[in-house]
């Protein structure tokens, strides 16, 4: 017989695990469903849902950039957004597989989520990357945003172990 705190914790566990995915289900669709605007520096990106290899990737377009490491890899991200939407602080860079289970990630793609949408640190935030073929998650993970709204830096652990860490910058 278990002892009874392996029970609640994978309870909470598994609470987590369909918390965590009704997230990135609403990250997904804010993106999906977002609009987008051209500016000049964006002549070269096309906003917005598209088809590509009969799967929807939707494509973000502007200034924000962002680096992600994580076992020792370096992940580099540019063309996207920050922006205010729904209650919270988005940053949208490069473009997101939309597809169901089993889908493997087309194309590299940085998004994070912080409530509330203000300047400072922000605990338990999700932070995901997708590179093409594999996909990172670090959930409840610590956001510091710069004042003005304009970058800053993340830090937590994966969902499947180990740590990840980056920064971001809005322009």
């Amino acid at each position: 017989m278990r002892p009874r705190t392996d029970v609640a914790s994978r309870a909470v566990r598994g609470r987590r695990r369909r918390s965590f995915v009704a997230l990135l289900a609403g990250i997904a669709a804010a993106g999906y469903l977002g609009g987008s605007s051209a500016g000049a520096r964006e002549t070269a990106c096309t906003a917005g849902v598209h088809n590509v290899g009969g799967v929807k990737v939707r494509t973000f377009c502007g200034p924000a950039k962002a680096t992600a490491h994580v076992s020792g890899k370096t992940f580099h991200f540019h063309g996207g957004k920050c922006e205010l939407s729904g209650g919270y602080f988005t940053v949208n860079i490069g473009s997101i597989t939309i597809a169901g289970p089993g889908v493997k990630p087309k194309f590299s793609y940085l998004g994070i989520d912080v409530k509330p949408p203000r300047p400072g640190l922000h605990h338990n935030q999700v932070v995901s990357w997708s590179v093409p073929g594999k996909g990172y998650t670090l959930f409840g993970a610590t956001v510091t945003v710069k004042s003005g709204l304009k970058g800053g830096t993340f830090t937590g652990h994966l969902i499947v172990g180990g740590n990840g860490s980056g920064s971001f910058s809005c322009s």
